[in-house]
Order: structure tokens, then C-alpha cells, then sequence
């Protein structure tokens, strides 16, 4: 734990390489507060767009491979708020926008206060349901 906290107040500021960033202002002009993560693969930029909050990924070569966007639950679209739902009180949903794929992540807790992940595809299949 102690290291955990000493890196978290020495970190440096994270920056990607200037391509990265350039295709991201290019990508999202009205971003602010970004803040930059390396990930093994590449990059993560978290920042708000509007009132929207966003996490982008791109890889090594500037490739943006996933767009998770924070979604109201008023937001989401019938055919996946309908479903979710029934499994007990939202608490969190995020649009995943992939290369040829769309998922909603939700998470909700049920009666006894226990966390879950749902995972749906966009005609509102589950495709996982585990606790947190």
C-alpha cells in the first residue's frame, strides 16, 4: 500500500507520443481535463466532452480500438435499460463502441447490496452476469 501511494502522488504527467495526441484533438476537439494512462498496448485518455465523460483507447500506432462512453440510465436506449432493469438497481452504464461491435456495461446491485457486471450486446442480449 505504501508504494501504491508514493506513486500516485510522484507520478509524472503521462503524455503519448505527438501522433497519438494529434489524432486525438483531431478526434475530439471538445475535449477537456484529459488525462493520459499507458496501458500495455498503448494509451487510455479519460476527459469529459460536454457533460459527457469518455474513456478512448488507442495502440502503439495511434489506432483508436475502443470508445467506453458514461451514459445516464434516461440515456440508454429502451432495449437495453428495459432489461437491465429487472436485475435490480442501476448504478452505473457505459456504452463500449469497438472495431465492429457495440456493448453496454451495467452495473447494478441487487436487494442485499451485492454488485454485478451485465454485459449486453446492442439488441440488449446478455452476454455475462457476474458479481463484482
Amino acid at each position: 500500500m505504501k508504494n501504491y501511494f508514493l506513486k500516485l502522488f510522484n507520478s509524472r504527467k503521462i503524455r503519448p507520443g505527438r501522433h497519438i495526441e494529434q489524432i486525438f484533438k483531431k478526434r475530439f476537439p471538445g475535449a477537456i481535463n484529459v488525462e493520459w494512462v499507458k496501458l500495455e498496448k498503448g494509451f487510455e485518455a479519460l476527459f469529459h466532452e460536454g457533460e459527457t465523460e469518455k474513456i478512448v483507447r488507442f495502440d502503439h500506432t495511434g489506432m483508436l480500438f475502443e470508445i467506453r462512453t458514461n451514459y445516464t440510465f434516461n440515456a440508454l436506449p429502451e432495449n437495453i435499460r428495459r432489461p437491465a432493469q429487472t436485475y435490480g438497481e442501476l448504478m452505473n452504464a457505459i456504452k463500449i463502441d469497438r472495431k465492429s461491435e457495440t456493448l453496454f456495461e451495467i452495473i447494478f446491485r441487487d436487494q442485499t447490496l451485492t454488485r454485478y457486471q451485465l454485459i449486453l450486446d446492442e439488441s440488449g442480449n446478455v452476454l455475462k452476469n457476474e458479481v463484482l
